[in-house]
């Protein structure tokens, strides 16, 4: 009778811990965590104004999913066409009890402008040690390069007036373009022979009107950008200047224009004929291409 009596507290012993634990299990709750946003991305991050972009996300664990700049209150997956009218970083916020967890994505609305040389803004000529004192502004063409049959170097100065960009702008890129012209249009000089052109920043002032060879200012010696000029007439050459654009629109280089030139002025090969400002068609005038953004 004792063993039995033994063995009925053994279980109910065994009946109440299942009890506690039953309880206890029925009582802790599970803590929730933050959502958890798996992508936010847009299919094209650049676009120019007028554009739209499609921006797509997938998020779990959220209660609610807004996207902001515009309020959009949002499915946890699925994507929307948005048109911002300026660059604009878009955020997307889900929520929960838990709390948020955001991810955002920046689209760069960009910005376009050429500028040309004309007599109120900005400038263009060229010089030549075989004219040392001679100043050739208004002259319908540009010349740059070392002539082989007479040892003749011409280096063209251009200057482009860039205050209409804002200084906070980031420049994408900056091409200065000009035009490759037959140089019977304006001077008998072969035009078979290709020749490397460099564009140098120039670091002095200089005037249009009184430039000449024996009053050059001093440019830096090593190049931005070379691009190899000969064959086809009648296009545009472009050189890549954007670093140097992008100094000048911030205020951290000085604006003194740059140098076209012969990479190597001490090898004879050829020189090359553009159109300039004074050009008697407008489209044969030099140029700057920039495209940038505003951040």
């Amino acid at each position: 009778m004792k063993g039995i009596i033994l063995n009925l507290n053994d279980y109910f012993k065994f009946f109440i811990i299942i009890v506690i634990l039953f309880f206890l299990s029925s009582c802790s709750t599970t803590t929730p965590s933050v959502p958890i946003v798996s992508s936010f991305t847009a299919d094209n991050t650049t676009i120019d104004e007028g554009d739209s972009v499609t921006l797509s996300w997938s998020v779990t664990d959220a209660n609610t999913v807004t996207i902001n700049p515009g309020g959009l209150l949002v499915a946890l997956s699925g994507s929307t066409s948005v048109s911002p009218t300026e660059t604009t970083t878009y955020i997307l916020t889900a929520t929960n009890s838990a709390g948020s967890s955001s991810a955002s994505v920046t689209i760069k609305m960009m910005q376009n402008k050429i500028l040309i040389p004309n007599e109120s803004q900005s400038k263009d000529t060229f010089v030549t040690n075989a004219d040392p004192l001679t100043n050739f502004d208004g002259a319908p063409y540009l010349a740059a390069g070392t002539l082989w049959e007479s040892g003749t170097v011409e280096r063209i100065y251009l200057q482009f007036d860039v205050s209409a960009i804002p200084n906070n702008a980031i420049i994408t890129e900056a091409k200065v373009g000009l035009f490759f012209k037959d140089p019977m249009s304006y001077i008998s000089i072969p035009i078979y022979v290709e020749v490397p052109l460099a564009v140098y920043e120039v670091e002095g002032s200089w005037e249009e009107t009184s430039l000449n060879w024996n009053n050059q200012p001093v440019a830096n010696s090593i190049y931005e950008d070379v691009q190899t000029v000969g064959g086809n007439t009648d296009k545009y050459i472009y050189w890549d200047i954007t670093s140097l654009v992008q100094g000048w629109v911030s205020g951290m280089k000085s604006n003194d224009g740059i140098r076209l030139a012969d990479e190597d002025e001490m090898t004879l090969d050829d020189g090359k004929h553009f159109g300039s400002s004074s050009a008697p068609v407008g489209t044969e005038r030099p140029k700057l291409v920039i495209s940038y953004y505003i951040p």
